[in-house]
């Protein structure tokens, strides 16, 4: 996997360097382009998820854990029961 994610820095590394030698001094076309380039390559991978998705799929887990057994569920009658 390493190789992998390597690879892809490589691809964007080369996309810029041909920029910079393609466009020589006009700075601003250069940031453009670099950034017209970088928002492409970005946009091809899946964003992670926020920490207000994740707080809530763990809230929700808590709330009604998926993999606990129905034997070790506690229901509302006996903990309200005391």
């Amino acid at each position: 996997m390493t190789n992998y994610f390597e690879l892809l820095s490589l691809e964007l590394l080369n996309k810029l360097n041909q920029v910079k030698i393609f466009i020589k001094k006009h700075y601003p076309t250069i940031g453009v382009v670099t950034e017209e380039i970088l928002r492409d390559f970005l946009g091809r991978y899946p964003t992670a998820p926020s920490y207000t998705e994740m707080i809530s799929e763990a809230a929700a887990e808590i709330a009604e854990p998926k993999m606990m057994p129905e034997s070790f569920k506690v229901s509302r009658s006996m903990t309200s029961a005391g």
